[in-house]
């Protein structure tokens, strides 16, 4: 488990200065949850960063904690992503890169390996088919959770979904900016 701790402190104070920045104050409580989502290698759930920071001894509810995390997506500095199974979906948050801030992303997540497309890409034909069902979509960024190469092969697959009873390939709809 990755710990907010083993980041390099120059991070550490460049996530400060983003939260201060989007006029958040950097609350103790604030500053480790993002640095536990930092640090972690793939998106994490409030309930995931609840744990770590409750592990850690930080002082925190899982409201305080959702509350955060719901205030630094809002402000561009998480990304909200709903991961989707078999039966519901979960929010779960990373650190929102800047380059991100328009396209969509192909995610693996399995190894949590990215691939950022241009808005285009997707943006036209949703546009397209969201207009013949007489709807429209909005500007969010879009997920789509894919398997990569290696971890689809047979024994990566195996090795996943032999035991879990989950099924890869489910479509994951960003709510972030």
């Amino acid at each position: 488990m990755s710990s907010a701790g083993t980041l390099p402190g120059g991070l550490v104070a460049s996530m400060r200065s983003r939260l201060k920045a989007a006029g958040l104050r950097p609350s103790h409580r604030h500053a480790r949850a993002l640095e536990v989502v930092a640090a972690a290698a793939g998106p994490l759930t409030a309930a995931e960063v609840f744990e770590r920071l409750y592990a850690e001894g930080v002082s925190a509810t899982p409201t305080t904690v959702y509350r955060a995390l719901h205030a630094m997506e809002a402000h561009g500095i998480l990304r909200r992503e709903f991961l989707t199974d078999d039966r519901r979906a979960v929010a779960a948050y990373r650190l929102l890169d800047p380059a991100e801030a328009a396209g969509h992303v192909l995610v693996c997540p399995n190894c949590h390996r990215s691939v950022r497309l241009p808005a285009d890409v997707l943006q036209s034909p949703l546009k397209e088919a969201a207009r013949l069902a007489g709807m429209a979509i909005s500007d969010r960024r879009i997920t789509v959770e894919v398997i990569c190469d290696d971890c689809a092969s047979p024994a990566g697959v195996f090795a996943r979904y032999a035991s879990s009873g989950s099924r890869p390939g489910a479509l994951s709809i960003s709510e972030g900016l």
